[in-house]
C-alpha cells in the first residue's frame, strides 16, 4: 500500500532528512520549493518514478542523497553546476 506524505512547515528549513522510512511513490513535488534547502536525504525508501527536472532549482542545495530507492531516471546533470 502506498501513503501520501504531506509535509507541513512554516519555517525555511535547511535540512530534510526522511531516510529509512519506507516511504513508496514519487518524490513530493513540494519538496522542490523548500526554501532554503541545503540537505535532502531520501535515501533507503522505496520512492519510484522520475526525479522532477526542477531539482536542480533548489538553489541551496549543498547535499543530497537518493541512495537505494527505484527511481526510473538519473539526477539531472545541471543539479551538480
Amino acid at each position: 500500500m502506498s501513503y501520501r506524505l504531506q509535509l507541513y512547515y512554516s519555517l525555511p528549513t535547511d535540512s530534510l532528512n526522511v531516510a529509512n522510512n519506507q516511504l513508496k511513490g514519487p518524490l513530493p513535488q513540494q519538496w522542490m520549493s523548500i526554501a532554503g534547502l541545503q540537505e535532502l536525504d531520501v535515501s533507503h525508501n522505496e520512492l519510484s518514478g522520475e526525479i522532477p527536472n526542477d531539482i536542480d532549482g533548489i538553489k541551496n542545495l549543498r547535499s543530497l542523497n537518493m541512495a537505494h530507492n527505484h527511481f526510473s531516471s538519473s539526477i539531472p546533470p545541471e543539479l551538480g553546476r
